[in-house]
């Protein structure tokens, strides 16, 4: 199972999104599907990347955006569509989080479904084959840093530097390139 984690700060984190997707996006048109609500600055990431996305007209099917968010409260019904709308193809979860203080502002992807909710003790369905969250707030004994004080700008950023990963990576293939790792 692959693992990547970097800041979203580093120098060549646009690089590092696409790289660590290299292996994912092969083939055929990818869906994307990108947690959140524009509710709260804090769990914003996932929809302001799905918008990124759609603006970059990527080549992929991209659910979840500030127009039309997909939540934690959407992902048992979207298990339910994508399985019957993208019946074996590949999905990547994009989503924010919360974690320990070392890890705020990194970008983890890992070869593995995500567990939407489970940073705020909420129990719902694994979805996705490969999941890329942002940490954009330390965890607490409340969630009040994650939902009242999370900066936009890190928020907007770090989504940024994601979209223009995916998308630098759907280009390469558009192109036919491939990226040596």
């Amino acid at each position: 199972m692959e693992k990547y984690s970097f800041s979203f700060k580093d120098k060549y984190a646009v690089q590092k999104v696409r790289d660590s997707l290299e292996n994912f996006f092969d083939q055929g048109k990818p869906v994307i599907v990108c947690i959140g609500t524009d509710l709260t600055i804090g769990d914003s990431l996932g929809p302001i990347i799905g918008t990124m996305l759609i603006k970059k007209n990527v080549n992929a099917f991209v659910y979840g955006t500030l127009n039309c968010p997909v939540t934690a409260k959407d992902v048992k019904a979207l298990t339910i569509f994508l399985k019957k709308a993208h019946s074996g193809e590949r999905i990547l979860v994009i989503d924010a989080a919360i974690g320990i203080s070392d890890d705020v502002g990194k970008i983890k992807v890992e070869h593995a479904p995500i567990k939407p909710g489970s940073g705020a003790n909420k129990d719902l369905p694994e979805v996705g084959d490969v999941n890329l969250i942002g940490i954009i707030a330390e965890k607490s004994s409340s969630n009040y840093a994650f939902l009242n004080l999370t900066r936009l700008s890190a928020v907007y950023n770090m989504a940024s530097v994601i979209a223009d990963g995916i998308a630098e990576r759907l280009n390469d293939l558009k192109s036919g390139d491939k990226i040596a790792s």
